[in-house]
């Protein structure tokens, strides 16, 4: 084998690692921005539970002053 030849070889070499690796990267990105989503769409009805609770006590603590005064 020639330099020349080695020299390619190693370039194909690397190359092939190059796209291993970005196929690796995508597919965690891809699983990343999955987890995220979910996250999100937690603390979304999170959010909405919390204000619905907060209404439902606003009402009660609104419906008690009206009994005492």
């Amino acid at each position: 084998m020639s330099k020349k030849s080695a020299a390619l070889q190693k370039i194909e070499d690397h190359e092939k690692l190059c796209r291993l690796m970005q196929k690796q990267t995508f597919a965690e990105i891809k699983d990343l921005k999955c987890q995220v989503r979910r996250m999100e769409r937690i603390l979304i009805v999170v959010c909405v539970f919390l204000l619905m609770e907060f209404e439902s006590a606003r009402n009660f603590i609104k419906s008690i002053l009206d009994i005492v005064f």
